[in-house]
């Protein structure tokens, strides 16, 4: 798979996730900020992702 269509993969991947957060955080009553947080915090460096976000 070319880089590129891995990019747009997790990108999109990771915008549904964030939809799906927000539905989530008004039902559960948590502010949609901490579950954002938690997404990037799994996408980062030291998460599940293992993305680079350095050049």
């Amino acid at each position: 798979m070319f880089l590129i269509d891995k990019f747009l993969l997790i990108a999109g991947i990771l915008m549904i996730l964030g939809i799906l957060s927000s539905k989530f955080s008004a039902r559960a009553g948590l502010p949609v900020l901490v579950l954002f947080l938690g997404l990037g915090m799994l996408a980062g460096s030291d998460g599940i992702g293992k993305s680079a976000f350095e050049g």
